[in-house]
C-alpha cells in the first residue's frame, strides 16, 4: 500500500523524501518492483510454453476441438 502511494507521487516528492516519512526502506522499494516485474516476466514465460504445447496438440489433431 505505501509502496504504491510512492510510486503514484513519485513526480510530486523526491522517492527518498517518501520513503523517509512513511518510515519504509528505499531499498525495500526498489526491491518491491523488482520482484514484481520478474513475477511478470516468469508468466509470460510459462504462456509461451504453453502456447507452443497447445499448438503442438492442435497440430496431433489436425485441427480437432473439444
Amino acid at each position: 500500500m505505501k509502496y504504491a502511494f510512492v510510486q503514484r507521487h513519485r513526480r510530486v516528492w523526491p522517492i527518498s523524501v517518501q520513503c523517509r516519512v512513511l518510515r519504509i526502506s528505499l531499498t525495500g522499494y526498489h526491491e518491491h518492483f523488482v520482484r514484481k516485474a520478474s513475477g511478470a516476466q516468469r508468466r509470460h514465460l510459462s504462456d509461451d510454453a504453453l502456447l507452443v504445447h497447445i499448438k503442438a496438440i492442435y497440430a496431433e489433431t489436425r485441427g480437432g476441438y473439444g
